[in-house]
């Protein structure tokens, strides 16, 4: 079925909306989403959103009692956008290489500054102790 060009947006978006379902989803009906002769969208909505493997530790870390400057440092970590040595020079800022922390000739890099510096080895050792 062709969507009428007169139909407002939101008509327009809801028939295409079923128009994607006919065709990416040809072993389910749309009876199916119905209960009792009523249509629920929220069902048809949860079937056509991907399904992602549950984070087991995103609340422990995202909860309403976490302080926001750690969230959002988490967030920062976890999308690698902390401010390295290597960023820095990606920005055309010129820096001393080596790491601050364990006064090593090592480049700052993120792997180091979480995992081979060895004063972030023994805070970590510390944390989990």
């Amino acid at each position: 079925m062709a969507t009428p060009k007169q139909a407002s947006w939101v008509i327009k978006k809801i028939l295409d909306a079923r128009e994607w379902f006919m065709q990416n989803c040809p072993n389910d009906t749309l009876s199916s989403y119905c209960k009792g002769g009523k249509f629920y969208i929220k069902k048809l909505y949860k079937a056509a959103r991907p399904q992602y493997q549950k984070c087991n530790w995103k609340r422990l870390v995202t909860t309403s009692k976490a302080i926001p400057r750690h969230q959002f440092i988490l967030w920062l970590a976890l999308h690698r956008k902390w401010a390295t040595v290597e960023r820095l020079q990606k920005w055309g800022i010129t820096v001393n290489k080596d790491c601050v922390l364990c006064s090593s000739n090592t480049k700052y890099t993120f792997e180091h500054l979480l995992f081979e510096c060895t004063y972030s080895r023994n805070m970590w050792n510390a944390m989990l102790k």
